[in-house]
């Protein structure tokens, strides 16, 4: 049923099939429709998910910090937006994950986008410590080495 899904993701004309697929859906494989995704879908998948709502695409969240990876995928706003838009304490363990694995990877350019997300959202608070230290040490680092 995901594959069918993705399949019908790659042509937003298909944009009501998908919304019936999602309502069916196990909303524990919520997740997998972007993570099994990829450029060609995430943009109508983070579309579905604004019509469907946070009661949707709670379930998607951890996947949709990963798409904050680089901005100029098609989808990536949408998902920053989507996001934004809800309370705060909703993702704060997804973000404070999404933080650590940009932070051990050293995917600079992710972990930049995620200090993106939290200054413009003003969730440096919902950080823990850890998650705040690592990113200050990238935050620093990239600064020092762009002078």
């Amino acid at each position: 049923m995901i594959e069918e899904l993705i399949n019908l993701l790659r042509d937003e004309k298909n944009i009501n099939e998908v919304l019936l697929y999602l309502e069916q859906i196990d909303k524990c494989e919520i997740g997998k429709i972007v993570s099994m995704g990829d450029k060609t879908t995430w943009k109508n998948t983070m579309e579905a998910f604004s019509i469907l709502g946070f009661d949707t695409w709670k379930y998607a969240i951890s996947e949709m910090f990963t798409l904050l990876q680089d901005l100029n995928w098609p989808g990536a706003l949408e998902s920053r937006e989507l996001l934004a838009s809800v309370s705060l304490d909703e993702y704060k363990k997804e973000l404070n994950i999404a933080v650590k694995k940009a932070v051990d990877t050293d995917d600079v350019e992710w972990a930049v986008e995620l200090i993106g997300f939290i200054i413009d959202n003003c969730v440096l608070d919902l950080l823990n410590t850890d998650a705040k230290d690592k990113l200050k040490k990238i935050f620093l680092n990239t600064v020092i080495n762009l002078q």
